[in-house]
């Protein structure tokens, strides 16, 4: 069956950034990106980082309004890879991602900020 009849959700061509980072090499550093086209259980993007089906990956990215009907907030999903493919610009792979699991991004303050209850610009 082609992948474009296996797809439950309609992909909106849309370039957004996003930063990722493969779950099969935790040391590895986050990169930047950009989306190719979206939905709300996957995203389309090319890199020349090499994955393979079957692989995972963590992203980061903020929902466009059109996929959510929403404001746009941070998300962080944990993804699978679905498919990879030479991209059409001939240097990278084209990779498709499935998201397994979104949540909220949690903002990350450093423990050496510190307030004290009812002080001006307490977190």
């Amino acid at each position: 069956m082609p992948l474009a009849e296996r797809r439950r959700e309609n992909r909106v061509m849309l370039q957004i950034p996003f930063h990722f980072r493969s779950l099969a090499k935790p040391t590895d550093p986050t990169r930047k990106a950009m989306t190719q086209n979206i939905s709300p259980r996957g995203i389309y993007f090319t890199t020349n980082v090499p994955f393979v089906v079957g692989a995972e990956a963590e992203v980061t990215l903020e929902f466009p309004r059109v996929i959510t009907g929403r404001e746009p907030s941070p998300m962080r999903c944990t993804a699978r890879v679905m498919h990879v493919e030479q991209a059409k610009n001939g240097t990278e792979t084209g990779v498709g991602l499935y998201f397994e699991r979104i949540e909220p991004a949690q903002l990350y303050v450093s423990p050496a900020v510190k307030t004290r209850a009812g002080a001006a610009g307490m977190i």
